[in-house]
């Protein structure tokens, strides 16, 4: 039986560290998962107010012949440039919140038991700390990142230690976690450290207390209405 409330599990890591690797495979084991990266390419469609206002800030250069926004060319500014990267997350932070805010809100209606939100600065925006439950870090070493970066999107050496340099240290990151999952070794490996956290979720008897909660502040929010209604029933019949 699926609970009255939900857990939210965060999922992060470092660029290159396989997290999308462990995403799409929680989705085959039937995961609700909230792609932090997917809403951010929705959102910065041609045409959306986020994609006008970087355009206006950054120029038609980072736009490709189609109308889209160039990330590669986009990213040599902003990896070079904490103020411009600064801007860029003001401007596309709002909508990206809005619409996760909407899909976790679609999930508690639909009573799933927990959902995992997959947030590559999950620990860089330190506010949504607080949020989870519990937080699952994807970790690599440095060198698989750097061969990684090269071999998927032809980085030098350097320009992949400068997108892994904007990041938190993915060792801090690991301490900081509930769960790591060690991504240097085999898929099959990533996979059955995958299931060992799933079943520890599933079995998990943690969202009770946030049932209770839900029902305790229900039963008080019926509570007052009735009052509510009982009183301004007698004050109308004193008039009467």
């Amino acid at each position: 039986m699926k609970p009255f409330s939900m857990l939210l599990i965060g999922l992060t890591g470092g660029i290159a560290s396989g997290k999308s690797t462990v995403s799409r495979y929680l989705v085959e084991k039937g995961v609700k998962v909230i792609d932090a990266d997917l809403i951010a390419h929705q959102v910065t469609e041609p045409g959306t107010p986020a994609w006008k206002k970087i355009k206006d800030e950054f120029g038609s250069s980072i736009l490709t012949e189609e109308g889209a926004i160039n990330r590669d060319e986009l990213g040599k500014i902003i990896f070079q440039d904490q103020e411009k990267r600064k801007l860029l997350n003001r401007i596309t932070h709002p909508y990206i919140q809005r619409e996760i805010f909407m899909q976790i809100l679609t999930a508690f209606i639909h009573f799933e038991h927990y959902v995992v939100l997959d947030l590559p600065l999950l620990f860089e925006v330190s506010k949504f700390t607080n949020l989870f439950h519990k937080i699952i870090v994807v970790n690599v070493n440095e060198q698989q990142q750097i061969e990684r970066l090269n071999k998927r999107n032809n980085y030098s050496a350097e320009e992949a230690q400068l997108r892994i340099s904007s990041q938190m240290p993915l060792s801090e990151k690991c301490r900081l976690a509930d769960y790591v999952i060690d991504n240097d070794e085999t898929i099959e490996k990533t996979k059955e450290q995958v299931d060992s956290i799933l079943n520890e979720l599933n079995t998990s008897k943690a969202y009770l207390k946030y049932r209770f909660l839900l029902l305790f502040l229900l039963f008080n929010l019926l509570l007052f209405i009735y009052v509510f209604i009982n009183r301004l029933s007698r004050f109308v019949k004193s008039f009467q």
